[in-house]
């Protein structure tokens, strides 16, 4: 059966999830609920918390390795690379996250047997993400402040909130004559064509305004369809 999936914000992702005495049938129910909504998500992992239940349960598929199991440990770790992860919870937000290449693990799998083995690559790499979903860990969590920063407005409108946080109400504070600027909701107008310009500012200056901020997912002007593309 496919789960829903708890987006952020939800407090089950930032609580530390219980360990799982022993493998039994419901244990076994969830971890096929778990596959089968993995599966439906297009994921290469899925952690119980993330189904709203509050277990340290995982699902792997990913590097040709499957893995449903119980309580992840981490051994041992080499030395660490960076690769873009991303979280069907974070929805839309993809970011680069330094962890371990390789990784020796312990864990519990579906049959109740401790099993110890190495795991590398894009295995180890979701084998910690979900071990990190049991501790109330998300990958945006390993970002740098800044980093974090700039995708703030993103994970608060995941959250369904509306009204700005702490960290992005001056993220781009007004200049000049425009200070106190009030930026207006999303429209659904192009702010880059048409005889009037969506968040008030001149064409021109917004423009390069849009240049300069290219990397970033948006410009900071408004929420219009130009600006989120």
């Amino acid at each position: 059966m496919i789960r829903e999936i708890r987006l952020y914000g939800d407090p089950v992702l930032t609580k530390s999830a219980e360990t799982v005495p022993e493998i039994t049938e419901e244990i076994r129910d969830i971890l096929t609920d778990m596959w089968d909504t993995m599966e439906a998500t297009r994921c290469v992992g899925l952690s119980a918390p993330q189904i709203g239940v509050s277990l340290r349960l995982f699902v792997i598929n990913a590097g040709g390795v499957v893995i449903r199991g119980a309580n992840p440990e981490v051994l041992t770790e080499g030395a660490p690379s960076e690769d873009i992860e991303g979280s069907p919870c974070i929805p839309g937000i993809q970011k680069p996250v330094r962890r371990p290449r390789k990784i020796t693990v312990r864990y519990l799998d579906e049959s109740g047997e401790i099993v110890e083995r190495e795991l590398k690559g894009v295995t180890a790499r979701a084998y910690l993400h979900e071990k990190d979903h049991h501790e109330g860990v998300l990958f945006i969590d390993h970002l740098k402040p800044g980093v974090r920063k700039l995708i703030q407005i993103d994970l608060d409108r995941i959250a369904g909130n509306r009204a700005e946080s702490p960290q992005t109400k001056n993220r781009y504070p007004p200049k000049g004559k425009n200070r106190g600027h009030d930026y207006p909701p999303n429209t659904g107008r192009d702010c880059s064509t048409g005889p009037e310009n969506t968040c008030g500012f001149r064409k021109t200056r917004a423009k390069k305004r849009m240049e300069a901020e290219s990397r970033y997912r948006n410009c900071g002007f408004c929420h219009c369809r130009a600006c989120t593309q």
